[in-house]
This record gives C-alpha cells, structure tokens and sequence, in this order.
C-alpha cells in the first residue's frame, strides 16, 4: 500500500518477472555447474594429456564467460529493476530483513567475477595447478551465492517460524533450505552438461566432438539422477496448502508441470541415446533441443515455485497484492480505499462506485488477475 501501483492490464507484472527471470535463473544456475564443468574439463585434458581437449576447455570458458557476465549480468540487472516496479513492497521487506545475506552475496559474486576473468585470461598461461585452484575458487564463490540467494527467497515459500519472529538465520534456515540447495545444486549441475552438449555439437575435430559430448552425458546423466530424490525431498518440506497446489490442485501448476516432466524425459533419452551411446549424433539440433529442456526444466520448477505461493508473494506474511496479513484486520475494519496511500476516491458515493471499484481491482486483485485472457491463465 506504500508504493503506487504500474499497471499493465494485458499482461501483468507477474508475466514480465517470469519472463526474465526464468533466462536468468537459466543463466545464473549455469554460471554455477558450468565452473565445475570447466574445472573438470580441464582435468580432463591434463589427465589424458591432450591439448585438444584443452583447447575445447578455453573455448567453452570464453563462450561460459560470455554467457554468464554478459548476458547474466544483464538479466540480473533487468530482474532487480522489474521486480522493484512489479513488487516493491515484497522486494523491501526482503532486503530490510535479508540485508546482510544480500552484502555477503555480492562479496563472493564480486570474487566470481574476478576468478572468471583470471581463469579463462590466464589459461595456459600459469602453471595447471594454480589455474585450477582459480577455477576453484571461482567454483566455491558461485555456490555459496546460490546458497545465500536460496536460503533468502525460499522464505517466500516455506517462511517457517520466520513468519512470527523475523529472525534472519530462522528465515535463512527455512524448511526448504536444504532440499532446495541440493535441488538447485543438481539442476546447476545438469544445465551445465545442456550447455557442454551445446559446445561440443559446434566443434568440427570429430575425436573432441564424440569425447566431451560422452563426458557431458554422463556428467548430465549423475545430475539428472541426484535432482530427482532431492526434488521429492523439495517437495515433502513443503506447506500443506502449497503442496496441494503443486499435487493438482491448480491445473495451471499441473500443465507448466506436465511441461517440465516432457522436458526431463526428453533430455534423459537424449543423454542416454546421443550424450553417451551414440555421441556422435550429439548434432547441433541435437544439442538445442537439449538446451530448450534444460530450460523448460528449471522454468516449470520455479513457475511452480512462484504459483504455489498464493496468494501471497511471501507466504503466510504479505499477500501478492502487498497487503501484510497482520493489517487484515484493520483493513476490513476501516476500509482499504481510507488506507491506501495511492488512492483518489476515499469516500464511496454513487457518482464515484464504478472509479473506486477500477482501483480496488488496481490495488487489490491485479496483481494476479489481468484482463488479458491468455496471461491471465499463465499467471494463475
């Protein structure tokens, strides 16, 4: 009620968040597993002693560096700055009370930076075993911001006995914090091997080609099977009316659902089939398809996450309208249009019923309800 409201009736915000965020949490899982990737690869190439797939490891690190703070920075910019317009009420009490998770985030994102640029600049520049260390350390830093950024926004959903306290490491440590970690770390993990199919379909040397694609299916083939039992582990944590959401519930939930679960089929017969068996159908059609699953993967996994909060955009605490649980009362005491801040009809009259119902349905129900018919299924 503290912030006024940017309305788009065709689409929403809800749908233009989803959109960016869906490529940034794409992008940023990938900047996670794809340093463990490379960290491997490049073990690899020493192992086996080739300069090959040496020379494979530094392409795939100047496509992996492009990708990651180039274009991921860019969505993380776009992300921030949506959901500041779309949600700023959601969005401060956040950073208010996950103030500190959030500065130490950007300290090892800021150490991320610096151990990309130094890994792929230096690469065969410096002795092996310091250029790993740096990949390692690039590494470490990418995992531990995925484990602050997850212990802050699973408290979205799972808010536990934050919800009454507002305890930050009560919060942090949420219900969802572990399973989720380890869910995210596996899917990291797979949409690494997507992106090391992708690197390997473009490369012409046929003995590179056929190694690193049977390397990156085994290497999705170990992510795939660790997601699963962490995901229903994801999903036992879960509170009982979101899980109901998410077990059938909302056909919505159930459709983007149906979608994921195509995509993990898909991309495991892909692994088996051109990843491992024949790598040498790993063509690059191949290896876009695999792509579009790993996307559709994590998509589904946080559309569901997003949806399976409402009505609220912080469960239990603020609804997505921005309304704190706690001012219910009050509110349906004094009246919302005499406590909104960025209201014009405060008094209710027959001239003005149909101007004051216009921002009730603004304030109140817009952000989940647009008046466009296709977002409004996709948003609910």
């Amino acid at each position: 009620m503290n912030y006024p409201i940017w309305y788009l009736p065709e689409t929403g915000g809800g749908f233009l968040i989803a959109l960016i965020a869906i490529l940034h949490v794409f992008v940023s899982h990938f900047a996670v597993g794809g340093g463990l990737y490379l960290i491997y690869c490049e073990k690899k190439g020493l192992a086996e002693n080739s300069q090959k797939i040496l020379d494979f490891t530094k392409r795939h690190a100047r496509f992996f560096l492009l990708v990651t703070m180039v274009f991921g920075s860019i969505t993380g910019v776009g992300i921030w700055f949506i959901i500041a317009l779309v949600s700023p009420a959601g969005a401060s009490l956040l950073v208010h009370n996950f103030v500190f998770g959030w500065a130490a985030e950007w300290v090892f994102f800021t150490v991320e930076i610096a151990a990309a640029f130094v890994y792929y600049y230096m690469f065969e520049k410096m002795d092996s075993k310091t250029h790993l260390q740096v990949g390692w350390l690039y590494f470490i830093s990418a995992w531990i911001s995925l484990l602050l950024i997850n212990g802050i926004i699973g408290v979205m959903l799972t808010p536990g006995a934050w919800a009454e306290n507002h305890n930050f490491w009560t919060g942090f440590f949420n219900p969802s914090f572990w399973p989720s970690l380890f869910f995210r770390t596996f899917i990291a993990i797979l949409i690494a091997g997507c992106y090391g199919y992708l690197s390997s379909a473009f490369t012409s040397d046929r003995e590179v080609h056929a190694a690193m694609t049977r390397f990156s299916g085994k290497w999705a083939l170990a992510a795939l099977i660790g997601a699963v039992p962490s995901g229903i582990w994801y999903l036992s944590v879960l509170p009982v009316p979101a899980k109901d959401l998410v077990m059938g519930k909302s056909p919505t939930i159930a459709w983007v659902l149906q979608w994921g679960l195509v995509a993990v089929i898909l991309l495991l017969i892909i692994t088996l089939v051109a990843g491992i068996l024949r790598p040498a159908w790993n063509l690059k059609a191949v290896s876009m398809v695999s792509m579009v699953c790993g996307l559709l993967i994590i998509g589904s996994f946080e559309w569901t996450r997003e949806a399976a909060r409402r009505p609220y955009v912080i469960n239990e605490v603020m609804y997505s309208n921005s309304i704190l649980k706690k001012d219910m009362d009050r509110l349906n005491s004094d009246g919302y249009l005499k406590s909104a801040l960025w209201i014009r009809n405060r008094e209710l009259s027959d001239s003005n019923r149909v101007e004051a119902g216009r921002e009730l349905y603004i304030h109140q129900c817009y952000p989940c309800h647009t008046l466009g018919e296709v977002i409004t299924i996709l948003s609910n």
